[in-house]
């Protein structure tokens, strides 16, 4: 009947380390964009009551998730990655990652041997169920100080792969480009994995300077991961929130849209120490809403525009399109892999679909010609043509192919 928030913020404890000591921290939400802090009942005599967390060694890393394990039954699971510095602050002490569960979100226990890492990972370790492979698998960084994307997997949250590099950056980043970490989500309504890539754009010669951005990453399986190179939140104007680094953290999927969440900053990356001797707040978590499978569109910005499909082989006779058609309309066809029109599924006997609609049914007559072209079995491609609209999604079931002459492969 809402939500619950899992944040981590400094306490202004006694410590060794530069920046302070961090604690975990709970708040509560009916609508998951209003926030009110929530006591825990667990937080350290001289803590605030909202604290749910700390150290020794400093909680770092926390990432909760809805276990989406159909064996689970309604399990919470976390990451955490402590640090704990060394003698007189210097460097870090081996601390194991590891996971923690909970039945109700708000007591948590240590679970046995489930060391994802033998040390820190200095960014956020996103947990989540793939179900597409059956198993379990973090994001994180490999090791303190080395700015890449990796990832472990588990069948059973206690044995765990060693890491793998996922993403790397590449050589048309611009120089001096470092992934900080990537947060990761599945998407079940659109069986897509969706990352928010941190990019770290630092100076020239220097190792811990520069602004974080947030970009786009996807995956159809969970192992594989593709760049969008598309910005996903803009940093703000300078003197705002946002203006120094903006990290895309969080996603829920919900009926009608997407709650997605950042943490907006300041200052640039490494620059927390001044606003810490000034008594200044570096960082607030904004929120927003994205279209449902709205994560890109095509949009018809010329007056008119139109699409055309790789070879299909529809498993059903359903189509249903999302698109956003204030003033013009659109209109589906299907044509052979030739790109010729098949007689009862063309433009003309389609009918106009006009509004905002996040999946709006395609209909061509009676539907009889439709159900024919189905049950014959046939590669087919499909065209869309719109008018003043953007088009986000095609959702159908079936085989997909740039030759049709080659074995057909259900999966992606």
């Amino acid at each position: 009947e809402g939500y619950f928030l899992y944040y981590v913020c400094l306490s202004g404890e006694e410590t060794s380390d530069e920046h302070g000591s961090s604690v975990v921290c709970m708040a509560k939400s009916k609508d998951g964009l209003a926030w009110e802090p929530m006591a825990t009942g667990v937080a350290k005599e001289g803590l605030p009551e909202h604290v749910l967390l700390s150290g020794p060694p400093k909680p770092a890393g926390w990432w909760v998730y809805r276990d989406a394990n159909p064996e689970a039954q309604g399990r919470y699971l976390t990451t955490n990655s402590p640090i704990l510095r060394g003698p007189s602050g210097v460097g870090l002490q081996d601390v194991p990652s590891v996971l923690l569960d909970s039945w109700d979100g708000l007591t948590w226990n240590v679970i046995p041997d489930s060391e994802f890492l033998p040390h820190h990972s200095d960014t956020c370790n996103a947990l989540v169920y793939n179900p597409i492979k059956g198993r379990y698998q973090i994001t994180i960084r490999r090791r303190w100080g080395e700015r890449r994307v990796f990832q472990v997997e588990s069948t059973d949250l206690v044995k765990w792969t060693a890491p793998h590099p996922v993403l790397h950056p590449s050589p048309i980043d611009p120089p001096s480009t470092h992934f900080y970490g990537m947060p990761q989500f599945f998407i079940p309504s659109a069986g897509l994995f969706v990352g928010f890539l941190w990019l770290q754009h630092m100076p020239y010669n220097d190792v811990m300077g520069g602004p974080v951005t947030t970009e786009y990453a996807y995956s159809y399986d969970g192992d594989l991961w593709n760049r969008s190179h598309t910005v996903a939140m803009p940093r703000r104007e300078p003197g705002c929130f946002g203006a120094g680094s903006i990290y895309g953290t969080a996603m829920i999927e919900r009926d009608e849209d997407v709650l997605v969440y950042a943490v907006a900053r300041v200052e640039e990356h490494h620059a927390i120490r001044r606003l810490i001797e000034d008594g200044t707040q570096s960082a607030v978590l904004l929120s927003g809403s994205l279209r449902k499978n709205g994560f890109v569109g095509l949009v018809s910005n010329r007056g008119r525009g139109e699409i055309t499909t790789e070879c299909l082989l529809l498993d059903r006779p359903e189509i249903a399109i999302n698109v956003n058609a204030p003033l013009g309309g659109v209109r589906v066809q299907l044509c052979d892999t030739g790109y010729r029109p098949l007689p009862g599924c063309t433009y003309d006997d389609c009918r106009e679909i006009q509004g905002d609609l996040v999946s709006a049914e395609v209909v061509w007559g009676d539907g009889g010609a439709f159900r024919k072209v189905v049950e014959a079995n046939q590669w087919v491609r499909i065209q869309v043509e719109f008018e003043h609209a953007e088009i986000f999604s095609i959702d159908t079931e079936c085989a997909v192919a740039i030759n049709p002459m080659a074995p057909v492969r259900r999966d992606l």
